[in-house]
């Protein structure tokens, strides 16, 4: 198992990936106001049955796109796509994702852990990703890799809340 960057004329191996997420639990928004003060709480709820959500793998508008990917005999089994937000002085995860059959060996860990190099490499101040409130197992995994909760936002129109998690230099 090895990871290395892939080329941009590599960039169509990841478009034969089925890339979504499933999750039973999600994140709801809950808003407080009391005597003139608003406070947000993320309430974790259960779906009624497994949510499933595809995904598509865009590009962005950012200055600089960066894919790593790891391979095991030759196969690609996680990846992890990422660029530079110049107004931020940030590095932005857009996309990352493991093999189902892959996933709890360490895989994402180290994906996440090259998130970390590029940003170091390119003078970020750290690392940021926007996740789907409803993509519970997402979000516990970059809690777990040491993600912090730094915002939310609510789309009224898309009814959806994303989440934004950072990792601090």
């Amino acid at each position: 198992m090895f990871i290395r960057r892939l080329e941009e004329k590599e960039w169509e191996a990841t478009k034969e990936i089925e890339y979504y997420y499933e999750s039973d639990q999600y994140f709801s928004l809950q808003k407080n106001i009391e005597n003139g003060s608003i406070s947000f709480n993320l309430i974790l709820k259960d779906f009624n049955s497994l949510f499933k959500k595809t995904l598509d793998l865009t590009i962005g508008n950012l200055k600089e796109i960066h894919v790593n990917v790891i391979e095991e005999k030759e196969e690609i089994i996680g990846f992890i796509q990422m660029g530079y937000d110049e107004e931020k002085k940030m590095a932005q995860i857009m996309n990352i994702w493991v093999r189902e059959d892959k996933r709890k060996e360490g895989v994402g860990k180290k994906l996440m852990k090259s998130s970390k190099g590029y940003a170091r490499y390119v003078g970020a101040k750290g690392v940021y990703m926007k996740v789907d409130a409803r993509n519970y197992p997402g979000i516990n995994f970059f809690l777990k890799n040491e993600f912090t909760f730094t915002g939310i936002k609510e789309d009224l129109i898309n009814n959806e809340i994303v989440i934004h998690l950072s990792s601090l230099f």
